[in-house]
């Protein structure tokens, strides 16, 4: 087990913590890519600076991210052969309508994802994402400052699978299932 510490949002940080994972493994076979953020304000639309502040903010970091991680690890995957690429885009809760609203987090995430998926697919490189949602964990009930069951009730009601808590646990389960084989034709 290694950690290398980064910043997801800095292009030389992704491709050296890319590199790392090649130099101690020899090859890349899945990017877990989970870093997301939400505007935990309830700005409005009208608000002069809040709103166009927090939107680049929030768009800066969660699309910058996932198109640096998809980036870097494909084009490593793409070098070695066939390789996998596991996407996810987590943590995403917002509440309200604001900068950040999760429609638009879920559109730019399947946009990036599908657009990946569309060039990298050629090579056997897949890119999924498991998670638009907001998961109760102990940086998320921080951050928000919201009990374990606020942030649950929020992420169902921003989730596009409904009657379902997203937990951590089903994050830990999809993961390893579209890594593998049996997953090859389950892509969003």
């Amino acid at each position: 087990m290694s950690y290398v510490h980064c910043d997801a949002r800095c292009k030389s940080d992704v491709n050296r913590a890319v590199e790392t994972a090649i130099s101690l493994h020899g090859k890349l076979d899945i990017m877990f890519n989970n870093v997301g953020i939400g505007d935990p304000s309830s700005s409005s639309i009208l608000d002069e600076d809040d709103t166009t502040t927090m939107f680049e903010r929030v768009m800066g970091v969660n699309v910058l991210v996932a198109l640096l991680g998809t980036k870097h690890a494909g084009r490593a995957m793409v070098a070695a052969g066939r390789r996998r690429k596991h996407h996810n885009h987590g943590e995403l809760g917002v509440s309200g309508r604001s900068a950040g609203s999760p429609d638009v987090l879920v559109l730019v995430a399947r946009c990036v994802g599908a657009s990946a998926l569309a060039e990298l697919g050629k090579n056997e490189v897949r890119v999924n994402c498991v998670s638009l949602s907001v998961v109760a964990t102990l940086l998320t009930v921080s951050h928000y400052q919201a009990s374990e069951e606020e942030l649950e009730a929020l992420g169902e009601v921003i989730s596009t699978l409904k009657r379902v808590m997203l937990k951590a646990k089903d994050i830990v389960e999809a993961v390893p299932f579209l890594a593998s084989d049996e997953s090859r034709f389950a892509l969003k």
